[in-house]
């Protein structure tokens, strides 16, 4: 949390993939992009994907998968994640992944519309859940 805002990100996190998609479904047009956990308790960060996936609040908000695990970009995407930020992240890999993210997925956006996009959960460490600047954080 602590890198995430020192980028300027107000965060919300949640332990589980449950408590991600609850916090999700809260205000779902407050958050800009998702940091998703690959393994967490009770719902991993794959199933709590899918499931965003499937929901029409959540479905366009861009999802990074972040993990130790080696993967590659077509797995990634067959999880239903927009890419990937490996552990341990630096600030500097952190910042370009997430910018590059919300651009590219902006920018599909307004070339094809219909593109679905994937959302994320935050990990088993409490990764966070960037929220727009202009919207409050959750006490």
């Amino acid at each position: 949390v602590k890198m995430m805002t020192s980028l300027g990100c107000t965060c919300d996190t949640a332990s589980n993939g449950h408590e991600a998609l609850a916090v999700l479904r809260k205000d779902p047009s407050s958050f800009d992009m998702v940091l998703m956990d690959l393994r967490m308790p009770l719902m991993d960060g794959i199933e709590a994907t899918g499931l965003l996936r499937k929901d029409t609040a959540l479905k366009d908000i861009p999802v990074a998968v972040f993990t130790a695990e080696e993967l590659n970009e077509e797995d990634v995407v067959a999880m239903g994640f927009d890419t990937i930020v490996n552990k341990p992240a630096s600030k500097h890999r952190l910042s370009s992944a997430l910018d590059s993210l919300v651009l590219n997925v902006v920018s599909q956006r307004l070339h094809n519309p219909r593109t679905p996009s994937v959302a994320r959960r935050p990990s088993q460490e409490d990764a966070p859940l960037p929220r727009s600047p202009s919207t409050p954080a959750s006490p």
